[in-house]
């Protein structure tokens, strides 16, 4: 597959995500099944990503192997990003405000740990075949895990059941936009910075194997030259070696997340996370030996680690202390700022290569800046009843402009919603006058 090609199937992924995951995170939400809100959804959506796997490694088999590849492909990436919401979401509702930093940090130590598997795989075995199918084996024993081990508590609607099905999903996608539109400040911070990181992390994942290919290995994709092929299949396998050494330092970071921020303040970490990320990144486009690059882009475990645990902790506690009934929402919508970057990327990193004369480090180059951008906003936003330090008398401070808009927004949400739901508005307004201190 070309690049070009490559970068138009990274666009129907992010592109569905950012249509349907808030649906997903609204239907969730409301969702009355004895099962539990959430439960049904980490049920459905992991078995379509099975399907979806193993389909995807026996493409070839079908009549038209590049049309079920790329079909495959695209709902894996919409089913991936969509199963998040609901498992961030489940663990905002079963856990405790000071247990969310912890229980996320578990998602990068198992996320880095099967990523650390897979990619030792890759390295070693190098057949998509088995490396899906141990996917699709995984993935089904942890849903049955997950369903038996967390027990969650019903929602008790019984409105929903009499209410027509078009209007219920008429108040659904009017939730949806007044959630977009009204989002509180600390779940817009966290969304604007995640959106800032991931540039990073797609580069790293669409272009971190060509990288080692031809600029470190001086490797050529095509076959025309037998020699420069085998540099190239070199290349993509350190790629893999490189990922996995990500995943290790991941794993690693994860496991000390809690400790560091009780040391240097949940900020301060976030921020120095994202400075190192924006280092590797600028500084790739003048490395050329194996084993500095090697060395370089495994420190980009941190501020994946970081990706995986701050802003969801952020966001879990915030949905745990002032808005529990729409915690999928949020998720959701925080995980739409990680399609956003995919979605750019697939659209501009041709140009960007080019621009470079053909480097993909261009591409790593240009993720730098927009980290650097995403180093000012937690710069300039105030975490601190988020990493266990209560912010003292002085620190709390709210704007009267602030508020007199936050008013005029609840009154907006009102006439939108109906009498009906005062007292959700009034959860939602309470929320955003307690993080309305961060501005």
């Amino acid at each position: 597959m070309s690049r070009d090609t490559m970068n138009y199937a990274w666009l129907l992924g992010p592109v569905s995500g950012i249509l349907l995951q808030p649906v997903v995170g609204v239907l969730s939400d409301h969702c009355s099944s004895s099962l539990g809100r959430r439960t049904p959804f980490i049920v459905g959506i992991s078995m379509m990503l099975c399907v979806c796997l193993l389909l995807f490694c026996s493409a070839e088999s079908f009549g038209y192997p590049l049309v079920m590849a790329f079909t495959t492909f695209c709902v894996l990436d919409f089913s991936t990003n969509a199963l998040e919401g609901p498992l961030r979401a489940i663990t905002a509702d079963t856990l405790s405000q000071k247990e969310q930093l912890s229980s996320h940090s578990w998602f990068g130590i198992m996320n880095g740990s099967a990523s650390t598997i897979a990619f030792g795989l890759g390295y070693m075995v190098n057949d998509i075949s088995i490396i899906f199918s141990i996917a699709a084996a995984v993935m089904v024993l942890s849903v049955v895990m997950t369903t038996i081990l967390v027990q969650e508590v019903p929602l008790n609607d019984s409105s929903s059941s009499s209410t027509p099905m078009t209007r219920v999903l008429a108040e659904r996608m009017k939730e949806i936009a007044i959630g977009v539109m009204t989002m509180p400040l600390t779940v817009r911070r966290c969304w604007m910075i995640q959106f800032c990181s991931y540039f990073g992390h797609f580069a790293n994942w669409v272009y971190l194997c060509e990288y080692f290919g031809t600029q470190i290995m001086g490797g050529h994709p095509q076959k025309l030259d037998a020699e420069k092929y085998d540099l190239y299949r070199t290349g993509v396998e350190y790629g893999n070696l490189c990922f996995m050494l990500i995943s290790l330092v991941s794993i690693a970071f994860s496991f000390c997340i809690s400790k560091l921020v009780e040391l240097l303040g949940l900020k301060h970490l976030w921020m120095l996370c994202l400075w190192v990320y924006a280092l590797v990144l600028s500084l790739s486009i003048f490395v050329s030996d194996l084993y500095l690059a090697l060395f370089l882009f495994s420190l980009a475990g941190l501020p994946m680690a970081a990706s995986f645990t701050i802003p969801w902790s952020v966001v879990g506690a915030y949905s745990k202390q002032y808005d529990r009934e729409r915690a999928c929402l949020w998720t959701v919508i925080l995980n739409v700022a990680e399609c956003g970057p995919e979605l750019i990327l697939a659209l501009v990193s041709g140009f960007i290569v080019d621009l470079f004369r053909g480097r993909v480090a261009g591409v790593f180059v240009v993720s730098a800046a927009m980290n650097a951008v995403g180093v000012w906003l937690v710069a300039i936003t105030d975490f601190k009843e988020y990493d266990g330090e209560r912010p003292s008398e002085g620190d709390v401070h709210v704007d009267v402009d602030v508020e007199d808009e936050d008013e005029d927004d609840d009154h907006e949400m009102s006439e939108l919603l109906g009498g009906g739901q005062q007292e959700e508005i009034s959860i939602i307004a309470a929320g955003r006058a307690r993080s309305g201190s961060d501005d």
